[in-house]
C-alpha cells in the first residue's frame, strides 16, 4: 500500500463513534469491504455543523445500523485518538472519539440510510461477542490489537494518540482464523428440516438458506455449542445428549473465517415458531425461515442451500432419528463438503 502524502494542517475532521454493547457483551459492528481489504467499524461519522460528537455518533449510528439510540444512554468518552486511513481509493485524516453506551433495550433496526460510498462497501451491521473480538475473529478498525475492544468494554479509557489503519487484506497471505461450530438438523414429523435464510444484501451470504447452529464458547464441546445456538435461534431448549450424531462436517470459509462444522440432528413432534425468539442479531441478519421436504430442496436450483448438497444426503438421516428419543448413527460422520 501506498505511503500518505503529507497530511493537512490541524484540526483535521472530528469524527464521533459509538461502542455499543448490548447486555449480553455484543459490540454493533458494521462490516466494511474495500477493494480486497475487509474489516469491522464501529458505527460512527463526521460531525456536522451545530450538533455535538455525541449527537453525531447517536445520528450516524441510526443511519448506519437502523438501531435508534437514547441519548440519554450514550456514556462518557472511551476512546479519543487521530487516524489516518485509507478508504476508496484515498487517504483520510481525522480526529476520533468513542462513546460507550450500554442501552437498557433497543427497539428492532429501521431502515438504513447510508451514503452512495457507504452503500458500496458497507454492510449490515451484526452484534459480535466480545470474546470473538478478543480471539481475533474479527478486526475492529483502527487497531490490530484484539485486546482494544474489549478493554473498552470493561470501562478502561484510552488515549489513541495517532493511529495509522492500515486494514487487513483478504488473501491467501493472511489465512483466515479457524472456528469450530456446531449445528442441528432439526426434523419435524413430516420429514421436514428447519432452513434459516440470510438477507439478501448481507455482502458475504446473501441470500443463503443455512441449518440453526453457531460457533464453539469457552467451555463448551461443539455438541453443547449445536444445543445451546438450538435454544438460541430456534427458541427449543433440549440436552446436549439429546441430538443424534454427529452425523454430518464441513468446512466452509468465508468472510475471514475458517468455519468447522459438525452437524446433529433431532426430530421435534411439533414445528417451532423460529422467528418469535431471534435476538437482535438474527433479527438484523435474517430474512426468515422455512420448514423444507426433500422434494423441496432438490427443487431449489434457484436457491443457495448450505450444505449444497443437503437435498441429496439428507434422506439417509430421516431414517436414522425418531421423534422424542436420540436416535442412533452407526459411524463416523459423513463430510459433505461444501
Amino acid at each position: 500500500m501506498s505511503e500518505p502524502p503529507p497530511a493537512p494542517s490541524r484540526p483535521w475532521r472530528l469524527s464521533a463513534r459509538l461502542l455499543l454493547v448490548d447486555s449480553e457483551d455484543r459490540v454493533l459492528l458494521v462490516p466494511v469491504r474495500d477493494g480486497d481489504a475487509a474489516w469491522w467499524d464501529l458505527p460512527g461519522g463526521g460531525v456536522e455543523a451545530g450538533e455535538t460528537p455525541a449527537q453525531a455518533a447517536v445520528r450516524e449510528t441510526l443511519e448506519e445500523t437502523g438501531y435508534a439510540v437514547p441519548p440519554a444512554a450514550v456514556g462518557p468518552v472511551c476512546w479519543s485518538g487521530e487516524v489516518v486511513f485509507r478508504w476508496l481509493g484515498r487517504w483520510h485524516w481525522s480526529r476520533q472519539v468513542v462513546y460507550l453506551a450500554r442501552p437498557d433495550r433497543l427497539d428492532d433496526p429501521g431502515v438504513l440510510a447510508l451514503t452512495e460510498e457507504e452503500s458500496g462497501t458497507h454492510g449490515p451491521a451484526r452484534w459480535v461477542p466480545v470474546d470473538d473480538i478478543r480471539a481475533g475473529f474479527v478486526v475492529v478498525a483502527p487497531h490490530d490489537d484484539p485486546a482494544m475492544v474489549g478493554r473498552l468494554v470493561a470501562g478502561e479509557v484510552i488515549d489513541g494518540s495517532l493511529v495509522r489503519w492500515v486494514p487487513p487484506v483478504v488473501s491467501h497471505a493472511h489465512p483466515p482464523v479457524v472456528r469450530p461450530s456446531g449445528r442441528v438438523l432439526l426434523l419435524d414429523a413430516e420429514d421436514r428440516v428447519l432452513l434459516m435464510q440470510i438477507r439478501h444484501d448481507d455482502p458475504d451470504a446473501g441470500g443463503v438458506w443455512f441449518t440453526p447452529g453457531g460457533g464453539v464458547e469457552s467451555g463448551e464441546d461443539v455438541r453443547q455449542a449445536a444445543a445451546r445456538e438450538l435454544a438460541e435461534e430456534t427458541g427449543y431448549a433440549v440436552a446436549a445428549d439429546d441430538l443424534t450424531g454427529p452425523v454430518w462436517t464441513r468446512r466452509h470459509v468465508f468472510a475471514g473465517l475458517d468455519l468447522r462444522e459438525t452437524f446433529f440432528a433431532l426430530r421435534v413432534a411439533t414445528r417451532v415458531p423460529a422467528a418469535t425468539n431471534w435476538t437482535q442479531l438474527e433479527h438484523g441478519q435474517l430474512a426468515g425461515h422455512r420448514w423444507w421436504s426433500v422434494e423441496e430442496l432438490a427443487a431449489a436450483i434457484d436457491q443457495r442451500l448450505a450444505p449444497r448438497r443437503i437435498a441429496e444426503l439428507l434422506p439417509a438421516v430421516l431414517g436414522a432419528v425418531p421423534v422424542g428419543a436420540p436416535g442412533r448413527w452407526d459411524g463416523p460422520p459423513l463430510d459433505v463438503g461444501v
